[in-house]
């Protein structure tokens, strides 16, 4: 449960610097909650810093973001994260 919370002030702090807005940051949070709690995305965890997971997850929904206008959505890009 620390971790979670950790998680969700970093991302809200992160969002706040960068002027993310709600919408984007509710997703963020989502997607890191669901490389948390998927056991088949446990992998990702592996040897890997919790900030460096969060700063993925804020990266690629903003790329997402940004993508949906070039029709990339975000599958491609929890993929191209799996893949790292």
């Amino acid at each position: 449960m620390r971790i979670l919370s950790y998680s969700n002030k970093i991302i809200e702090k992160i969002c706040k610097n960068l002027k993310i807005g709600e919408n984007q940051q509710n997703n963020i949070l989502s997607l890191f909650l669901m490389i948390v709690k998927d056991k088949s995305l446990t992998k990702i965890l592996f040897k890997r810093h919790i900030d460096y997971i969060i700063l993925s997850c804020i990266y690629s929904i903003c790329k997402n973001s940004v993508a949906k206008e070039k029709d990339i959505n975000l599958q491609i890009l929890l993929q191209d994260l799996l893949k790292r």
